[in-house]
């Protein structure tokens, strides 16, 4: 079966390190932080051939800009899988900024805006990849 010509990201807090690992190469059981990371990155290895793998938000924001830059050539598109928690939300933002209570000043709409990218995952970093999507 011939693979997908397209870039793969995929986000899991249980990958030791941010890199490309290919489906070739000879990984041993000290290449991955858990059994758990393994488990679920190996599909993704078998169905795609190669994986950029990302341990946090910021690590995946710029893999992706650096391969967005490099696709705009040969227009090849990026798939970002994201690990998700089972209890993740995403803040509801209309209700919090139409009812700020007294003492709140305007500053406190700063935080989510200035999150460090670093803190980002789940569904709040797909918030984010839509944001970023949006103003490029």
């Amino acid at each position: 079966m011939e693979r997908a010509s397209c870039h793969i990201i995929y986000v899991n807090r249980n990958v030791s390190e941010d890199g490309l690992i290919h489906r070739t190469s000879g990984d041993t059981a000290s290449d991955w932080a858990t059994d758990e990371a393994r488990q679920v990155v190996q599909p993704l290895l078998d169905a795609f051939g190669d994986v950029h793998v990302c341990a946090t938000g910021g690590g995946c924001l710029t893999k992706l800009f650096e391969l967005q830059e490099g696709s705009m050539l040969d227009l090849k598109p990026t798939l970002v899988l994201l690990d998700t928690p089972k209890d993740d939300s995403i803040p509801d933002r209309r209700r919090r900024l139409s009812s700020p209570s007294p003492s709140c000043n305007s500053s406190s709409e700063n935080v989510d805006i200035h999150t460090p990218d670093e803190d980002l995952y789940g569904l709040g970093l797909l918030q984010k990849i839509i944001t970023e999507a949006h103003l490029r």
